[in-house]
């Protein structure tokens, strides 16, 4: 056996051993929603909007072990409740366990597509696969038993494909993402804004989605949970100096956003999409720290990509990493930072800020030189 072979083994079973211990030693995660989800899409007597319906509704029909303390609706769109159906043929820990397992394969995956856009070979691409495993908000997606790896894989995939010249491909996978969370929309919107081939890419897989019987309660569940109460630091200063702002909050963010991408003309998509995320965590009205998962896209392109490796930048990218994604002791444990509180919230509109900057920049600096 060589040695490469063996090292993937190693690293398959630890994979598979960390997972078993995210699964029985995690409690109150999101995984007993996805499980009931699953078992109710595979149950004959049910209908696909019983997706919809509050577990302690159905009176914990499918005998789930793990209790939640927050009672959560499922957000997701029918066809991203037929992906987890297979969940329900495996015991409720082995499933678990699955889940967690597949998050990491997937993280370790678009981590290694990211450095790939970023034109980094070698033994690089293993110490930065290596050093984005310390990234906090991938921790907290693995011991929550979240989904937000494999939707930083769809969308890792649709950059690549973007600058592999498949438009329309990239469009469909970002549509795949926003079946599960609706903010890839955002992202696609924006590398749309260069190519409208990757948005009717997109509108034909999302808008096929809504064949599937039981889809538009997706969008009544949707609004219903968006019009709660939001805790996120800038909503709540905006509601206390008028409660107006908080609908032009998220406005302005996409105004500005889309603007500078249309103005600069920059057509480095994985440049514009890692502009896009921290835009999109910023107009969100409800934030989860896992969310920030997929800044490791932001923060893996930027670092690793020769053409923007300035002190300057580089700087700025460590101390912002550092506030926002690696492990270090919290007010009550290393994983608890929902609310997303207000050094993280002004970290993160710093990043933007940054980005916005140096695409502007790039566009002035080529502008000049076309006209000299």
């Amino acid at each position: 056996m060589s040695w490469k072979l063996l090292i993937v083994a190693v690293a398959f079973a630890t994979s598979i051993f960390v997972s078993a211990i995210f699964s029985y030693r995690g409690h109150n995660t999101d995984f007993p929603l996805y499980y009931y989800v699953a078992s109710t899409i595979l149950d004959p007597q049910a209908s696909n909007e019983d997706v919809y319906r509050y577990i302690e509704d159905r009176g914990n029909k499918y005998s789930i072990p793990e209790k939640k303390e927050v009672k959560d609706p499922f957000l997701y769109s029918i066809p991203a409740a037929y992906f987890l159906a297979p969940l329900a043929l495996m015991p409720y820990y082995m499933a678990k366990t699955t889940m967690i397992f597949l998050n990491m394969v997937a993280y370790l995956c678009a981590v290694l597509l990211i450095l790939q856009l970023a034109n980094v070979s070698g033994r690089w691409i293993v110490r930065g696969m290596a050093i984005s495993c310390l990234w906090l908000p991938f921790l907290h997606t693995l011991g929550y038993a979240q989904i937000n790896a494999l939707i930083l894989l769809l969308v890792a995939l649709a950059v690549l494909a973007v600058t592999r010249g498949y438009l329309f491909l990239c469009g469909a996978l970002f549509a795949l993402a926003s079946l599960f969370k609706l903010f890839p929309l955002a992202i696609a919107l924006v590398l749309g804004l260069r190519n409208r081939r990757v948005l009717v890419g997109f509108s034909v897989v999302f808008g096929a989605s809504f064949l599937v019987p039981g889809s538009t309660k997706w969008i009544s569940t949707m609004s219903n949970f968006v019009s709660e109460e939001v805790s996120l630091p800038a909503y709540l200063w905006l509601k206390a100096v008028n409660p107006d702002l908080v609908f032009l909050y998220p406005v302005l963010i996409g105004t500005v956003t889309a603007l500078i991408t249309i103005i600069a003309k920059d057509d480095d998509y994985p440049l514009l999409a890692s502009f896009a995320i921290p835009a999109v965590f910023l107009a969100m009205p409800r934030l989860g720290y896992y969310h920030l998962t997929l800044l490791v896209f932001t923060y893996g392109y930027l670092f690793a990509s020769n053409k923007y490796r300035n002190r300057p930048l580089m700087g700025f990218l460590f101390f912002s990493a550092v506030v926002l994604g690696f492990p270090r002791p919290g007010p009550v444990n290393p994983w608890i930072f929902d609310p997303i509180p207000t050094p993280m919230y002004f970290t993160l509109f710093s990043l933007w800020v940054v980005i916005a900057l140096l695409i502007s920049i790039r566009s002035f600096s080529r502008n000049s030189a076309c006209l000299a």
